[in-house]
């Protein structure tokens, strides 16, 4: 494996730890790729996604995607911090974000409705990470599962598009 392919490597250890061992109590959420975890490293709070391994996904694809998606930026998008690689284990850092997702406040698990303002600012910050996504990043990403889960909220109720994995 390539002893840097962008953001910051990660030891599985260091990973297990800052989520309590993946307990249970740590989980932010599940998707089709994995479950994500809240974890903290150096006194940051991160979102740490452990990968199911596909068997048609070579490691080798794999560190290809990451090093890809390491050079995409953009304030609308959610930020990939790090990796882990070692054996069966694949898993991403991320940024976290404290607001939790779109969904979360639509459908009534937020205690405060969104006014119209915040649906607003969320609609276009939203907009305008995939119109990133799909016109100007290179290679181009067309994103293909956009939903209020994968529109995540920052403390600021900016939005950040979910696209990785």
């Amino acid at each position: 494996m390539p002893s840097n392919i962008g953001p910051t490597q990660y030891r599985y250890e260091q990973l297990s730890k800052a989520t309590g061992h993946f307990s249970n109590d740590y989980i932010l959420g599940q998707g089709g790729f994995g479950q994500v975890f809240k974890g903290a490293l150096h006194g940051e709070i991160l979102a740490i996604k452990k990968l199911q391994y596909f068997e048609e996904q070579t490691r080798e694809e794999l560190v290809h995607e990451i090093a890809v998606i390491s050079n995409v930026r953009h304030c609308n998008l959610v930020k990939l911090l790090g990796y882990c690689i070692e054996g069966a284990n694949a898993l991403l850092v991320l940024e976290y974000c404290l607001n939790k997702s779109l969904r979360f406040h639509l459908h009534g698990g937020g205690k405060e409705i969104l006014d119209w303002p915040t649906r607003r600012k969320i609609a276009i910050g939203s907009a305008k990470g995939l119109e990133y996504l799909h016109e100007h990043s290179s290679p181009k990403i067309i994103h293909r599962d956009i939903k209020p889960d994968n529109i995540l909220l920052d403390i600021n109720f900016e939005p950040k598009v979910r696209y990785i994995f």
